[in-house]
């Protein structure tokens, strides 16, 4: 379990720092965002877990909802399979782009929140040891 939340938050860190790079396009974020993910290992669930593990929680695919939820949010694999759900959401199915605003901003805030969970010498991480 210690590798898997290494590779995890190696995943949320590197990805991160592509989103909050301003000057990056969303052409260039397709390729190296879904093979980080699935490197990490999460998976593309369409939701899945995220409604499961979060009946209660507001509409966590809006930035509202998902600001709303990040205290609830502390299964990292549940919130990594959020993040890839959300990333092959607009890159494949909706008319969105990576690089809208709104779209940057929500995955910034479900990143910094993998970050926070998966980061060495967490609790969550002296839990599963």
């Amino acid at each position: 379990m210690a590798r898997v939340r290494q590779a995890q938050y190696k995943a949320a860190t590197e990805l991160l720092a592509l989103f909050e790079d301003q000057h990056l396009f969303s052409g260039y974020l397709i390729e190296p965002v879904g093979a980080v993910l699935v490197r990490a290992p999460f998976e593309m669930d369409i939701y899945a877990s995220a409604r499961r593990t979060y009946p209660d929680a507001p509409a966590l695919t809006t930035l509202a909802g998902l600001q709303a939820a990040v205290p609830q949010l502390q299964d990292p694999q549940v919130l990594g399979n959020l993040i890839f759900s959300r990333y092959r959401e607009i890159t494949h199915w909706s008319s969105e782009h990576l690089d809208d605003p709104e779209n940057r901003q929500w995955f910034i805030v479900a990143l910094r929140r993998l970050v926070a969970l998966t980061q060495p010498g967490t609790a969550a991480q002296k839990r599963e040891v």
